[in-house]
């Protein structure tokens, strides 16, 4: 008797990545190279009995990091096929007969506050020499200004006639009574299909900085702003109003806010470098 045909997760489990590009860490690859990390760590002990502090120091750093690798690799794929066949429909609130659907960027958030914390912590250890304490505020007040904005400054807003999407320096307003499909995109973005436009109009979720394109937080991102997207449709009826185009404008406000937050950063640096403070 023949075997049949291999399943969808066989497929899977036997492809060197996933649909996202990502290494896939099955388990059996986690545990081997995580026994590899072991055994490399063995040997460095007993290089570093026998007198080898060098050798012993670069062996251990190795099966550390491979260990470190294996481990965070296996996560990594538990999470993200985890999100791969999220199908949920989480609760929506609506107010005033809208529905916002804010961007999660945790990481963005957690370097704002950092950021914020740092600023305020060394501004007021600085309080006695104003103009220390102005270079701090203008290098570390620019980065907190920077990912606040990648962290807050993105939104979706439903409302009965139209979909608000709201990106770092642009807002799109799509009619209701355009909206097509709404899909996942597996690259950081919701795609929303519109009628009588060939692209797509894409909706930020995740992980948006300049250090990291965090392809890792795609699925889990992109699978709860789905979620609530289409809960907020549901959740709003479409009304008649909204017109008949995508109208997309600039937002003043974030884009002054970039250009204060660079001049500052910018001006800062130039005076550090001619050395005209102190």
């Amino acid at each position: 008797m023949s075997p049949g045909p291999p399943s969808a997760g066989m497929i899977a489990a036997m492809s060197s990545v996933n649909e996202s590009g990502q290494f896939n860490w099955t388990s059996r690859r986690a545990l081997l190279a995580s026994g590899a990390a072991v055994l490399l760590g063995v040997v460095a002990v007993v290089i570093g009995l026998l007198g080898g502090g060098a050798a012993a120091g670069i062996t251990g750093t190795v099966a550390v990091v491979g260990l470190f690798v294996a481990v965070s690799g296996r996560l990594t794929t538990l999470r993200s096929e985890r999100w791969a066949a999220d199908t949920s429909s989480p609760e929506v609130v609506v107010r005033r007969n809208r529905v916002v659907v804010r961007r999660r960027d945790a990481f963005s958030l957690i370097l704002f506050t950092l950021c914020a914390a740092g600023t305020a912590v060394s501004v007021a250890g600085s309080a006695d020499t104003p103009a220390t304490a102005a270079v701090v505020l203008a290098a570390m007040g620019s980065a907190t200004m920077f990912f606040g904005l990648t962290g807050f400054s993105c939104r979706t807003v439903v409302t009965a006639d139209e979909i608000l999407v709201d990106r770092m320096y642009t807002r799109s307003v799509i009619p209701r009574n355009a909206v097509g499909k709404i899909r996942r995109t597996d690259s950081g973005a919701v795609g929303i299909t519109v009628a009588g436009q060939a692209a797509e109009i894409r909706m930020p979720t995740g992980v948006n900085t300049l250090f990291i394109r965090g392809s890792w937080d795609y699925r889990p991102a992109e699978a709860r702003a789905l979620g609530r997207l289409q809960a907020g449709l549901k959740a709003i009826p479409a009304g008649p109003g909204g017109g008949d185009q995508v109208v997309v404008r600039r937002r003043v406000v974030t884009i002054a806010l970039t250009v204060l937050a660079a001049a500052a950063f910018a001006t800062d640096g130039v005076l550090l470098l001619t050395h005209r403070i102190s």
